[in-house]
């Protein structure tokens, strides 16, 4: 097993840092979860937990979900304020 050196783990922090704009977790993120998931199950759809805090986060910050993933459209049938884009 290969440690990363500290110098390393920096350097592709600030890599992603500057590549990508990093959007935060917290207490709007998690409600915004509970309800996509709690509309979803409602509709008999239960999605991945990863798909949903995707969609939450998205839903928290505006921005829609860019994905050609199924799952993601399903859960706006659900949750029609879930914008997604092919």
């Amino acid at each position: 097993m290969t440690i990363w050196s500290e110098r390393r783990v920096r350097a592709l922090e600030d890599h992603i840092a500057s590549a990508y704009t990093l959007l935060p977790y917290n207490a709007d993120v998690a409600r915004q979860w509970a309800g996509v998931v709690a509309a979803c199950s409602r509709g008999g759809f239960t999605p991945g937990q990863n798909d949903a805090w995707v969609a939450a986060t998205a839903l928290t910050f505006g921005c829609p979900v860019v994905s050609g993933d199924r799952a993601f459209r399903r859960m706006a049938e659900h949750y029609p304020a879930l914008d997604v884009l092919p």
